[in-house]
């Protein structure tokens, strides 16, 4: 089935339309949801299909609905439910070993100090940083969010020394897609490059400059 013709059908009946939509293009929003929330349980998957979905429905049944290109009405419903989900799950801890985190990923902004004086801050201004490095993380352009999100998320295992190959591999699961190992660390690279500018843009001067 075709977005065109899942369009005339909420025109003829949306009731009828709203089933199609499920039936039809349960998946094509699943694996969407999934590109937005790297590592997602079956049960959380269901979970957020369900609110997108919900909240889709009651779109639909208020007065002056526009049936014209439904699905990117759900996938921007389906967006914003995902960014909720991150800000309440977090997908990385920064409670469990926050230090460690930190000093990964200041070991990989390299022309930083960072790594040298994360043990010296201030503690305020330490919960700042962590909360001002994972909403800027969330606030990545798409692609280099996903790559970032898994660089964090392993960084028990990158602690000796960046591994891409084994980013690449994290990425690959979640995308879908055979991620080549140069991409992804290109992708690394440049959101590294744009998290050391917002960051340092939101006062953190201590991060120096590349």
């Amino acid at each position: 089935m075709t977005e065109a013709e899942l369009e005339e059908a909420f025109r003829e009946d949306p009731e009828v339309a709203l089933e199609l939509l499920d039936e039809e293009f349960r998946g094509r929003i699943a694996r969407f949801i999934k590109s937005k929330v790297l590592g997602i349980n079956a049960a959380d998957l269901a979970d957020l299909y369900q609110s997108t979905l919900l909240d889709f429905v009651r779109a639909v049944r208020r007065p002056g609905f526009d049936p014209s290109r439904p699905l990117r009405l759900v996938f921007h419903i389906a967006k914003s439910r995902a960014i909720d989900f991150l800000r309440r799950k977090r997908p990385y801890d920064f409670d469990a070993d926050p230090e460690a985190i930190l000093q990964l990923v200041a070991a990989d902004l390299k022309g930083t100090d960072l790594g040298r004086r994360w043990k010296y801050l201030d503690p305020v201004v330490w919960r700042e940083f962590r909360r001002a490095l994972h909403d800027e993380i969330l606030a990545l352009p798409e692609r280099q969010r996903q790559i970032a999100v898994a660089f964090v998320a392993l960084f028990e295992k990158l602690q000796e020394a960046p591994d891409y190959r084994l980013l690449a591999r994290a990425v690959s699961r979640e995308s879908g897609n055979d991620e080549n190992v140069v991409t992804v660390k290109s992708g690394w690279h440049e959101a590294r490059r744009r998290l050391m500018r917002r960051l340092t843009q939101r006062g953190f001067d201590f991060l120096g400059k590349e």
